[in-house]
């Protein structure tokens, strides 16, 4: 079953590519390398039950064309933006 996986480094977070546009990465296995020692932490699942994971890593992933890191400010400053402007 395909989890959502949120990988964190510091101060930012790994988004998958898609597209044009970009998403949490959704996969069966982690995206990244889980060591013995790699403390997974169990979220809250999402509405339609599909388990959410989030872990951080010590390095950012830079050599994957599939996913890129973003600073976390670029991650959530839109949507609350547009929270904002519709009056919350």
């Amino acid at each position: 079953m395909k989890k959502y996986w949120f990988v964190f480094c510091k101060t930012d977070i790994m988004l998958e590519k898609v597209g044009k546009g970009y998403t949490i990465p959704l996969s069966e296995e982690a995206p990244v390398t889980l060591h013995p020692w790699t403390h997974v932490l169990n979220v809250t699942p999402m509405e339609d039950g599909t388990e959410v994971k989030a872990v951080m890593i010590d390095q950012p992933i830079t050599d994957n064309p599939l996913y890129e890191m973003c600073g976390l400010t670029s991650f959530l400053l839109p949507p609350f933006q547009r929270t904002l402007s519709q009056g919350w």
